[in-house]
């Protein structure tokens, strides 16, 4: 909860610094796909991973999101 009662602080200068990566979650009832690609749109990512789970996919698709995060950590080095 205190997630999203602490403010955040950016600069005009600092943000978007720090790469991004996005991975969609296809079955997701809570964020659509469709809202997911708008907000990709906006803010573009690189990598976007895509899996065919659920809102939650740490619970219903461990292996394949640690996999995906590995994948983006190594196309990091």
């Amino acid at each position: 909860m205190m997630s999203f009662l602490t403010p955040v602080k950016t600069t005009a200068d600092r943000f978007g610094r720090v790469k991004r990566a996005y991975i969609e979650c296809l079955q997701d009832n809570a964020v659509p796909i469709e809202l997911q690609r708008k907000m990709q749109s906006e803010l573009p990512c690189r990598p976007v991973v895509t899996l065919d789970t659920d809102h939650s996919p740490f619970f219903s698709a461990p292996a394949a999101l640690a996999g995906a995060l590995l994948d983006i950590a190594a196309a990091r080095d």
